[in-house]
């Protein structure tokens, strides 16, 4: 962990200059590790190689104004159960993008998957975690070893947490979701390191036989609240009660942590 936060650390300082000015982007963090050993037989490598890429974004979902247009695909399984869905594997993504593209260029901006046993429950977006904000709870799936257990999920579990309250008295619901639950719904967002969080305003079915046309209000009073509120502790407008914020130029992040010796590291690789 104190490497990795050193890498972090690091790499935030030295592209600093690619950070977008505020409120018309983000730098974007993706941390990678994988084998580079010299080996061809199948197993594990006996070496590895972990880098980071940095690089300026904008919004994910480009050209969805207001909100996200969302088509429920029926032809493909995510994640199979006992599998690597609960994980951040590239082999999870690769598989969705012809499913994406297809989406794309009828209209949408993206997928939703269900349980790839009986098709009835709720997973995520194809490279998304979602919610649903039903008259007397905020639903989410829950982690069942096919869903990935996102950063930006946690943090908004337990933001519904802190302020029921300010959400209509709604409580966290981590359960099955269904697409009863999408009719009953009254706002739908999807959550993720890049969407943010990213209302759906639009959920459809164009396949044979399809049966689902739902609309909701792009940016409902529920996700309204929970977006100001992450997006106003990133940028220190909102207090930070549960200490998710790093300094990378602060003395005193710095001396808190006890980082390792790199040639010792290395020695040990």
């Amino acid at each position: 962990m104190d490497l990795f936060l050193k890498t972090m650390q690091t790499i935030v300082q030295e592209n600093a200059h690619l950070v977008p000015p505020a409120g018309n982007g983000a730098l974007y963090l993706r941390p990678l590790v994988f084998g580079s050993g010299p080996t061809l037989g199948l197993g594990p490598s006996i070496n590895f190689h972990f880098l980071t890429y940095a690089a300026p974004v904008g919004e994910y979902y480009k050209g969805a104004i207001g909100g996200a247009r969302m088509k429920l695909e029926k032809n493909h399984d995510r994640a199979a159960p006992n599998g690597v869905g609960c994980f951040k594997v590239g082999g999870n993504y690769a598989p969705c993008f012809k499913y994406q593209m297809l989406a794309r260029s009828q209209g949408y901006n993206d997928v939703i998957y269900f349980d790839s046993v009986e098709g009835k429950r709720l997973e995520e977006v194809a490279a998304a975690n979602m919610f649903v904000v039903m008259k007397d709870c905020i639903k989410t799936p829950a982690l069942t070893g096919t869903i990935l257990p996102g950063v930006t999920r946690n943090s908004i579990c337990q933001l519904i947490r802190d302020m029921q309250a300010d959400l209509g008295g709604r409580p966290l619901v981590e359960a099955d979701v269904s697409i009863e639950d999408f009719h009953n719904a009254e706002e739908v967002f999807c959550c993720g390191t890049a969407t943010v969080i990213t209302p759906i305003e639009h959920i459809g079915d164009t396949q044979e036989g399809g049966s689902v046309d739902l609309n909701y209000k792009p940016m409902g009073p529920c996700t309204s609240v929970l977006y100001n509120t992450l997006t106003g502790i990133m940028t220190e407008k909102v207090a930070d009660r549960h200490g998710w914020l790093r300094d990378v130029y602060s003395d005193d992040f710095m001396r808190s942590r006890q980082w390792p010796d790199m040639a010792s590291i290395r020695d040990g690789l």
